[in-house]
């Protein structure tokens, strides 16, 4: 089996949320099934804005996502 026919699998069956996002037009790109839950969305919904999904905590998703520009990756507990 292909590594790139299993990496869909793996990222939507990982009990982790994850959410794939571009910074730099606000979308959301991809959600797992782990993030629709923590996000209590449906199956099949993925909202068109990445601060549509953080409007609780834009100042946090500003500095996480400026970080992670700058350095490549970033991570944050809180």
């Amino acid at each position: 089996m292909m590594i790139d026919s299993i990496l869909p699998a793996l990222f939507e069956q990982t009990p982790v949320a994850q959410v794939i996002v571009d910074p730099f037009h606000n979308q959301v790109v991809a959600l797992n099934h782990s993030a629709r839950r923590l996000f209590e969305l449906d199956d099949d919904a993925t909202p068109d804005q990445v601060t549509t999904l953080f409007s609780d905590c834009q100042a946090e998703l500003f500095t996480i996502t400026e970080a992670a520009l700058h350095k490549g990756s970033a991570w944050s507990d809180s």
